[in-house]
């Protein structure tokens, strides 16, 4: 995982694009739709479905709860693109961004049971690329398309 300075500007087709409140209701509703998107255009097979879910959830989840502390007038922004071979998502918040320091290290055994940091972990495992800018507020995360490896 990185933090850089400047957005990242989102190469190649725009596929959805969406901003929702900061309403954890809402975040599923669109997650599906999302992978759905994905799934019909031939870019996540289903038995990555659940991975590629989970990312998604866990990155627009955060943007709600941590990021903009489910503050319902602050919105979140979601781009889903497809640039050539891969895919990706950028989620911005519209809160105070955080830190790498911020985030308990996994890794580490004193931290091994606790609930926080986990989302990012999982998105890092599943996912190519991780990438934040903004001060931690945006995330671009991108996975190569499955269905190139699959001679489609």
């Amino acid at each position: 995982m990185e933090i850089l300075a400047d957005s990242p500007t989102v190469p190649g087709n725009v596929l959805d694009s969406r901003e929702i409140p900061s309403d954890v209701t809402l975040v599923i509703p669109l997650v599906c739709r999302l992978v759905e998107r994905l799934v019909q255009d031939g870019c996540v097979p289903d038995d990555d479905r659940r991975k590629v879910e989970l990312c998604l959830d866990e990155a627009i989840t955060n943007a709600v709860t941590h990021g903009n502390d489910s503050d319902f007038e602050k919105m979140v922004h979601v781009q889903l693109y497809l640039d050539g071979d891969r895919w990706g998502i950028v989620v911005t918040d519209e809160g105070e961004g955080f830190t790498r320091e911020a985030v308990p290290d996994l890794e580490a055994d004193e931290q091994l049971w606790q609930e926080s940091g986990r989302g990012i972990a999982l998105m890092c495992l599943y996912m190519d690329e991780v990438t934040y800018f903004d001060g931690g507020r945006t995330v671009n995360m991108v996975r190569r398309c499955s269905r190139l490896g699959s001679g489609e």
